[in-house]
């Protein structure tokens, strides 16, 4: 599976208050965080000058029982800032793939 979600940090201004901003999401299957380090995903934007609309992308493989529920999740805990603001005008806010290998 792959996905793309796109951080809006223009909507943070110029105010260095709000910086660093770490957004983080991971992969959740039956309600409970997949573990492995290949389901955690996120950026790094430590300056006001980084702003714009960032892309965190992922790729994984996972084993995937059937009648399962997958789900992305923030869970951003770090800097000042905890959400995850995406670009609506920018079209695809977020695009998960899932891809069947056998």
């Amino acid at each position: 599976m792959n996905f793309v979600i796109t951080d809006n940090t223009v909507v943070f201004g110029p105010n260095p208050a709000a910086f660093p901003h770490l957004p983080t999401v991971a992969l959740f299957l039956n309600n409970v965080q997949v573990l492995l380090e290949q389901a955690n995903f996120g950026l790094e934007i430590t300056q006001a000058e980084g702003r714009g609309c960032k892309p965190i992308v992922g790729d994984t493989i996972l084993s995937i029982p059937d009648n399962s529920i997958l789900e992305l999740r923030n869970i951003t805990t770090q800097g000042p800032i905890t959400t995850i603001i995406t670009c609506d005008s920018v079209g695809n806010n977020v695009q998960l793939s899932l891809f069947k290998l056998s």
